[in-house]
């Protein structure tokens, strides 16, 4: 006889016993960024591996020819850049031979055959630091081009410069006098030169520039000119073509399109539509689209029911691969010859790294996310769903609590979780995240909400925001919660909000602006915008203008959207989780907020952690950070368990 399935527990929702706890996530670390920045060249298969047991470091990772996964670094680095503070871009590849930047701000050179690593800078003077990002080696692979942001005196400066490739020489300035620099690309003959620039107040997704220069003999740029770009264009991606021409991706229709650069300047359109090929700018080194050895173009294609992986037709239409992963992370496609890989992941698979043989049609996962097996039935798949927020047509990502052992009363609603992520110009992503699992395992509902000003459904949608933050976006999380209710899939009594960064700002406004939500929890969440454009660093200086609008003019907007200034408005139990050497949003936020909250009874559970900076990377930090927000929001909803 065939066994009966082991008998379901009725048991209130949030109160069950679930096999991810809070070391399980920790261990697991970030997923979203677990794997990234990868590249394929004659060395093999090279990616960044995140490692949160080991004090979050990064490390660079090699497979070659189907084998298995080994560190190509050196021993026990830390791969990263702390240019724009968010970093990317942090290596690059060139035969046998990778350059790469540490976590003490260092550049060097690795030879992967000899073992042997040595600077390719040198030390910068003291009381200054010099970070480098967004590595191309020219195609002689004598010299390489980079971002350098150089610190000194309370001053920032960003560059685009040349690196001899054996680090005989000190960096020369290729490019200089614009705020900010990206993507330095070596034409396929190394004559020429693409890189783009951007300038105070735009953020790269609101506009910025694609330059082309010709090289000198002394390898410096000559009769550089803007060939594509604008103050309201946003332009990204400058990659080469294998027979030497220029490609970009521009949201010049309203959507981050294809489009390659003709002979006389002119601009063309190679693949559009109302789908994203592109993604905000916030890290260095993006990659959504790569050309195969015969110059067919694959790309990474985001339409409101997810991502995949295409071809480019010669008409422009876009052939989908037929690869099983409708979420691509971190966009980092790569190909060399006839072979693709990317991170990809579904709403019930982790991210991994994928190798393609476009060809032969075969997908093989070179390197899984750190996700432990996990029962039959525990896994909440996402349901993407379109609500009506104040009449605009805006986006959700909705998980159901799910668990093999447990059911609800039959009388009961699940209490809801609604997330707002560290945008505001981000997404979520559909796929399976153990920090989502988490909760839904347990018998919550939760909800990644795309706000209005989320990437991912064109320029329009994104712009939502301007001059709104906080207020549309606390609308749409609100409607968001109000619609699942509706819905009957949540207890419309029962809802709490989180959510990092600005998300947690976000989460600070509603509970001092509504009364929607019982409970919240902010995670490196912005309190005060008055201080925060002193306080911030320098890629982020200006983001506010676009947002609220210039800080001299608009004194008032800014007082009336600082949750600090309204605390005593805020009657919900609140957990504030904030890493001590925090650049982006400083520390003293936090603590502010707790004493003004504690000074009226409000439960409030404040953990400020050592070492952790904008994000938390180390698994004991991501453990106890999971545990306290639980813990309070489980009281505050009313769950036992």
């Amino acid at each position: 006889m065939t066994p009966s399935p082991p008998r379901r527990r009725v048991t209130p929702y949030g109160s069950w016993s679930s096999p991810i706890a809070p070391e399980t996530v920790a261990e697991a670390g970030f997923l979203f960024g677990q794997l990234g920045q990868v590249a394929l060249g004659p060395a093999g298969l090279f990616w960044l591996e995140a490692r949160a047991a080991e004090g979050g470091r990064s490390a660079l990772m090699r497979a070659v020819a189907g084998g298995p996964a080994e560190e190509a670094g050196p021993a026990g680095a830390d791969v990263r850049t702390r240019v724009h503070e968010y970093g990317g871009g942090a290596y690059a590849v060139h035969g046998q031979v990778v350059w790469l930047s540490a976590a003490d701000d260092r550049v060097y050179r690795h030879d992967l055959v000899r073992g042997e690593t040595r600077p390719a800078v040198p030390a910068a003077a003291a009381g200054t630091s010099e970070r480098y990002a967004d590595f191309d080696v020219a195609p002689d692979g004598l010299r390489l081009a980079a971002v350098r942001e150089t610190h000194a005196r309370g001053e920032v400066v960003n560059e685009l410069v040349a690196l001899a490739a054996d680090g005989a020489a000190a960096p020369s300035v290729l490019a200089t006098g614009r705020d900010f620099y990206a993507a330095p690309r070596f034409s396929p003959d190394g004559r020429r030169l693409a890189w783009l620039s951007w300038d105070h107040p735009a953020m790269p997704w609101d506009g910025a520039s694609l330059w082309l220069a010709t090289l000198g003999d002394d390898g410096r740029p000559r009769d550089a000119r803007v060939v594509a770009g604008s103050a309201g264009e946003s332009v990204q991606q400058p990659v080469w073509s294998p027979d030497g021409t220029l490609h970009f991706v521009s949201d010049r229709s309203g959507w981050w399109s294809l489009y390659r650069l003709a002979d006389d300047d002119g601009i063309a359109l190679v693949a559009g539509g109302e789908r994203e090929l592109g993604f905000p700018g916030w890290r260095l080194g993006l990659s959504t689209y790569a050309f195969l050895d015969d110059g067919t173009i694959c790309c990474i294609a985001r339409e409101r029911s997810g991502q995949r992986v295409c071809r480019v037709a010669p008409d422009g239409s876009l052939e989908d691969l037929g690869l099983p992963y409708d979420e691509l992370l971190m966009p980092c496609l790569a190909a060399y010859g006839r072979e693709l890989a990317f991170v990809g992941a579904t709403g019930t698979t982790a991210p991994a790294l994928v190798h393609v043989d476009v060809d032969a049609g075969d997908a093989r996962v070179v390197a899984s996310s750190r996700v432990p097996t996990l029962p039959d039935g525990v896994v909440s798949p996402p349901r993407r769903m379109t609500f009506d927020s104040d009449g605009r047509p805006t986006h959700l990502t909705f998980y159901a609590p799910a668990n093999p052992a447990f059911d609800g009363p039959e009388d009961g609603l699940p209490p809801l979780i609604v997330n707002v992520h560290g945008g505001p110009t981000a997404m979520s992503f559909a796929c399976l995240d153990l920090a989502v699992q988490f909760w839904t395992s347990r018998g919550f509902a939760y909800a990644d909400v795309d706000y209005g000003g989320s990437a991912g459904y064109g320029r329009d949608y994104r712009e939502r925001l301007r001059g709104q933050w906080g207020v549309l976006d606390v609308r749409d999380c609100v409607n968001a919660a109000a619609h699942l209710a509706r819905a009957g899939l949540v207890d419309p009594r029962r809802h709490a909000i989180r959510g990092p960064s600005a998300g947690g700002f976000t989460t600070l406004c509603a509970l001092a602006f509504t009364d929607a939500f019982q409970a919240g929890a902010s995670s490196f969440g912005i309190a005060d915008l008055e201080t925060m454009i002193a306080g911030t660093h320098k890629f982020e200086r200006h983001y506010l203008d676009g947002l609220l609008g210039v800080q001299e003019d608009m004194r008032p907007v800014y007082a009336a959207r600082s949750p600090i200034r309204f605390a005593d408005r805020i009657s919900s139990p609140l957990a504030l989780l904030q890493g001590e050497d925090d650049a982006i949003v400083p520390a003293d936020q936090a603590t502010a907020m707790a004493q003004t909250l504690r000074s009226r009874g409000v439960e409030v559970a404040l953990h400020v952690f050592p070492g952790e900076r904008h994000g938390f990377h180390r698994a004991e930090t991501i453990a106890r950070a999971l545990a306290a927000e639980h813990a309070l929001l489980a009281r505050a909803l009313g769950v036992d368990g």
